[in-house]
């Protein structure tokens, strides 16, 4: 039940994998990430997005 409810708590529906970090990273040390700077990127399946009061889904 409490694996359950973790799961029924992440918006995108599955746990992070190391894969979405390494992912994240590399698009900042890439071409297209060269533009941001001074960025808090949140790598949470949308948890951070959803717990916002203007949040909407």
């Amino acid at each position: 039940e409490l694996i359950k409810a973790f799961m029924d708590s992440i918006p995108i529906g599955r746990p992070g994998q190391a894969e979405d970090v390494a992912n994240l990273v590399m698009f900042l040390l890439s071409p297209e990430g060269s533009y941001i700077a001074g960025s808090t990127l949140f790598i949470d399946g949308a948890h951070d997005a959803m717990m916002r009061p203007d949040a909407s889904m």
